[in-house]
């Protein structure tokens, strides 16, 4: 009996210890996390106070991206990316918590998606979740295997909390001709099809294209690029989709930027068939003296509640701490060296 209690004490004072890290951390070193905004109309954002989904201090939760949220009986279900650095190789997984109100979020364990790549995948991130005809769910995500190389991967579920890895490899960056990478991704049910938006890396820049299947399963690369980099507000950056149908219409919320990191902003498009996009406007960016998203945001996520409002769950890109200036000349050396790069291909 005693030896259970000082077990349930040291892990009750694990936790505390946990939570007081997180809090004091932000002074000290950058913590990205996932904040929130909501919006009547999808166009005009009004930031949520607090965080969502915050670091909470251990080693497998430094870092919080790529978001997706569907709604279940009883509230929401979030899955999203958590990853830490170590011996200098970032290394995350997926993780999934719940919420009844779209605020307040309990979070969950880490989902078992490695399956038969066990020994060669080290990294997961971006899920994506389509509902299938059948009423179970499919989730795509990103893996990075060992030798760095990412693949889209799929896997299924019939409650949404226990997923079962499909074999093979969704999509590659063979796929695409010119494609150094691919990051993130998102998908929607187009007809009697499925449509995959994915972030692409082509030298120093980033775009998004597009693939398209009949059977979720079978992927087939689309010409072209569906929002591209190079002009002034995604000089460099154009990636994280989010496609969502709104009004007859198909309106995707990306990150676009001009600098690699900092100074990034949430932009949206519109497109009536999926393919052509019109960029609208910028509708968050960064806010100068936040403690949570001072320096960038990105990785947006968007549903449409049912009573036709808006919830945004995004990544704030840590605010001023004792070692941020230096942190931002580093990103702003990188930045200068990839306008470096990218003038002497041209």
């Amino acid at each position: 009996m005693l030896m259970l209690l000082k077990t349930c004490l040291k892990a009750q004072l694990s936790k505390r210890v946990a939570w007081l890290f997180s809090k004091v951390a932000v002074f000290f070193r950058p913590v990205d996390r996932i904040l929130s905004a909501s919006s009547a109309n999808g166009v005009d954002w009004v930031r949520d106070r607090g965080v969502r989904i915050d670091a909470e201090g251990s080693e497998s939760r430094d870092m919080i991206y790529f978001n997706h949220v569907i709604t279940i009986p009883d509230g929401f279900r979030m899955y999203y990316h958590a990853s830490f650095f170590r011996d200098g190789v970032w290394a995350g997984n997926v993780f999934s918590a719940t919420s009844k109100d779209g605020l307040r979020w309990k979070t969950g364990c880490r989902l078992q998606l490695r399956g038969e790549n066990d020994d060669v995948v080290r990294h997961v991130q971006s899920p994506t979740i389509v509902e299938l005809d059948d009423g179970h769910w499919r989730m795509y995500y990103v893996a990075e295997g060992a030798g760095g190389e990412r693949t889209v991967q799929s896997a299924r579920s019939d409650n949404g909390k226990d997923w079962v890895v499909e074999s093979g490899v969704r999509v590659d960056r063979f796929f695409f001709n010119g494609v150094d990478s691919l990051s993130d991704c998102s998908v929607q049910i187009f007809g009697d099809g499925f449509r995959l938006y994915l972030s692409v890396s082509q030298g120093v820049q980033t775009s998004i294209m597009s693939a398209f299947s009949s059977d979720g399963l079978n992927w087939e690369a689309e010409q072209g690029e569906r929002i591209s980099a190079g002009v002034l507000g995604r000089t460099l950056i154009a990636n994280n989709p989010c496609v969502i149908p709104v009004n007859g219409e198909w309106w995707m919320y990306f990150r676009g930027g001009d600098k690699l990191a900092v100074e990034n902003c949430i932009y949206l498009a519109k497109s009536l068939d999926g393919l052509d996009w019109q960029i609208e406007c910028r509708v968050l960016g960064p806010r100068p003296k936040s403690l949570y998203d001072c320096h960038a945001v990105a990785f947006p996520f968007v549903l449409q509640l049912p009573n036709g409002s808006f919830k945004m769950y995004y990544s704030g890109f840590w605010g001023k701490h004792f070692n941020s200036q230096r942190i931002v000349n580093q990103w702003e050396a990188a930045t200068a060296q990839a306008y470096k790069k990218r003038s002497s291909v041209q």
